[in-house]
């Protein structure tokens, strides 16, 4: 046998305890990753358990409960995964890296309202501006109601027409909310209108205590009547009670038209809105140019 054939059968055999070592090696590394996994699984596992247990006597929503366990749950086993992954040599760590990081900005950039939304309602559950059951109205928006549920990307709530309305968590964060409290609870109602300056504004605020007094939707603590404003037409005056919070819009709705019906009974004037032209004679301005 030559020296070139025995030379190539030596480093064949060479190559054959490479492979079989670097296949040994990687199936032995492979087999303790996914021990380790497991392992990890387990003992994760048992952790959130713990940590459900103490949010939840402690009052946290099963919704924040539900969101903490996924998240936790989810950068745990991912962090161990790409760990993993470069510690068996399939993927470089750099090119790992430049992925998250590339997928990461595409990914902002197509759902930044969504994730607005996720984290207006993390903000939500988390600072707990209401809860469900409150009477909220958000400013600028034309909204009130009731909360019903609150999730992490929309906010459900009733209008006092039990209308459903679903709101983007977002909007709630960034609008100003008014928290009336329980629905079962109380709220403020306010009323006001305008009379002529050549009525008696005592004798109009006696009608509006008088239709207090005879509504009994209308708790009966904290009743004021007040003068609101001096308008370019009329006096504004106006009344001020304490109502259930489900009887709101119905009160304020009846309270108006008593007092149209109330005031045209008594003959008091609701003026409109008028301006007055007085026209200057020619003579007179020649004379103020003079």
């Amino acid at each position: 046998m030559s020296d070139e054939n025995l030379s190539s059968i030596l480093n064949f055999r060479s190559w054959s305890r490479n492979i079989g070592v670097s296949a040994l090696e990687l199936l032995i590394r492979l087999a303790f990753c996914i021990a380790l996994y497991f392992a990890i699984t387990r003992i994760l596992g048992k952790i959130l358990d713990t940590l459900d247990r103490h949010l939840k006597k402690r009052g946290t929503a099963p919704t924040v409960r539900h969101f903490m366990h996924a998240l936790i749950k989810a950068a745990v086993l991912g962090f161990t995964i790409v760990t993993m992954v470069i510690q068996l040599h399939i993927v470089e760590a750099s090119s790992i890296a430049a992925l998250v990081a590339a997928a990461g900005v595409g990914i902002s950039l197509a759902v930044q309202g969504v994730l607005s939304n996720f984290a207006g309602g993390v903000l939500l559950l988390l600072l707990k501006p209401f809860k469900e059951g409150d009477f909220i109205t958000v400013k600028g928006e034309n909204v009130q109601g009731t909360v019903e549920k609150i999730e992490l990307y929309y906010t459900t709530i009733y209008t006092p027409e039990r209308e459903k309305l679903v709101i983007p968590n977002s909007t709630l964060t960034n609008k100003s909310v008014v928290n009336s409290g329980l629905s079962s609870g109380e709220k403020r109602l306010s009323v006001t209108v305008g009379v002529s300056y050549r009525e008696d504004i005592r004798r109009a605020m006696a009608v509006l205590e008088r239709l207090m007094d005879e509504e009994p939707r209308i708790l009966p603590q904290n009743r004021r009547t007040y003068v609101d404003s001096m308008g370019e037409s009329s006096v504004v005056i106006g009344l001020r009670c304490l109502v259930s919070v489900q009887d709101y819009m119905d009160v304020r709705w009846d309270m108006l038209e008593k007092i149209r019906l109330a005031f045209a009974e008594e003959n008091i004037e609701i003026p409109f809105h008028q301006l007055d032209v007085h026209l200057v004679q020619e003579e007179r301005k020649q004379k103020c140019r003079i």
